[in-house]
């Protein structure tokens, strides 16, 4: 009896982890994973990048006769853009123009229509007098700042559209600025299929996204004139081949691979020019894969809660969002 008793008391622990076990396993499995990736440091090193020209700002190609043909095309139909968008910037800034001499106009009739007369009136009048000129030249000033507001939105929109497309220039042999853009979005779109791949593989539900870290601690002096030199690109790394005549040499084989993680470095820490170029919410997301973004969500709530104007609210959330 006693040694029934003694065994029980040994198997009973035995028994109730054999009983926890797979719940906890299920646990598991049924569980969030979390995984992470620094995007900016893949997207740099993939292997399409190999053929990057830092210094020509594009990829890489051969050309058939109808892809060339293609090429001329665009290069045509972008200067004839360029030509476009600066007589809108043209005409935008005559705007501009008319409208502050309007606005000046304005305030200066409002001063002889009241201030010139306070002089000469009683007190209650002249109380008054300060009151309307204070209401129509406010009224005055905010329709003046809404018009310049939409004005130079719409001025600064033009000048971002003529800036792009006089910053990357048409190469014979290279891509065009749209075609290297595709090739950009080919990448990132690559990366995450492989991400999402992998990440199926060990269970990870959601990927974040780790570039924000380096942008954060970048010495922006490093790249502060935006030119990249060719020899700092993948490609050059990549074609750094080892002499065989070498192979036995152990300090050359040491001093190989010490300037291939040089050359790596220096590369993924001086390339900025290149992201900055490609603006995509896959590059800048903090959140990869998965996950749900409740920002806006937050935002509605806590404006709703304080009884905030519904469309001022809106606006400031769709733009927060898109910042």
């Amino acid at each position: 009896m006693v040694i029934d008793k003694y065994m029980n008391k040994k198997i009973l622990p035995f028994i109730l982890f054999f009983l926890i076990m797979p719940c906890s396993l299920l646990a598991q499995r049924g569980g969030i994973y979390i995984g992470k990736l620094d995007v900016r440091t893949v997207f740099l090193l993939h292997p399409s990048m190999i053929s990057y020209s830092p210094e020509k700002k594009a990829f890489k190609v051969t050309r058939d006769a109808v892809s060339k043909k293609k090429a001329e095309a665009e290069a045509s139909s972008n200067q004839e853009e360029i030509r476009r968008l600066n007589a809108q910037l043209k005409s935008l800034t005559g705007k501009i123009n008319e409208e502050e001499k309007k606005y000046a106009k304005k305030i200066d009739s409002l001063n002889q229509k009241y201030l010139s007369k306070i002089t000469k009136l009683a007190t209650g009048e002249a109380a008054m007098n300060r009151m309307s000129f204070k209401m129509e030249s406010g009224n005055a000033e905010i329709s003046y700042n809404a018009k310049l507001t939409a004005l130079y939105a719409q001025y600064n929109s033009t000048e971002e559209q003529i800036m792009k497309l006089t910053q990357f220039g048409f190469n014979e042999g290279y891509t065009t600025p749209d075609e290297t853009e595709q090739r950009f979005t080919a990448i990132l779109n690559e990366i995450k299929a492989y991400t999402q791949r992998i990440a199926d593989q060990k269970g990870v539900s959601i990927v974040l996204n780790t570039s924000y870290k380096r942008a954060m601690t970048a010495d922006s002096s490093n790249s502060s004139n935006g030119f990249v030199p060719d020899d700092m690109a993948l490609g050059a790394i990549f074609n750094t081949n080892f002499p065989p005549d070498l192979v036995h040499d152990e300090a050359a084989i040491s001093g190989y691979y010490t300037n291939l993680s040089s050359l790596t470095q220096n590369w993924l820490r001086n390339c900025d020019p290149i992201i900055g170029r490609y603006k995509n919410s896959m590059l800048e997301n903090d959140v990869f894969i998965g996950g749900v973004d409740l920002t806006g969500d937050v935002l509605a709530s806590l404006f709703k809660a304080y009884k905030l104007d519904p469309n001022i609210s809106n606006a400031v959330i769709k733009s927060a969002l898109s910042y």
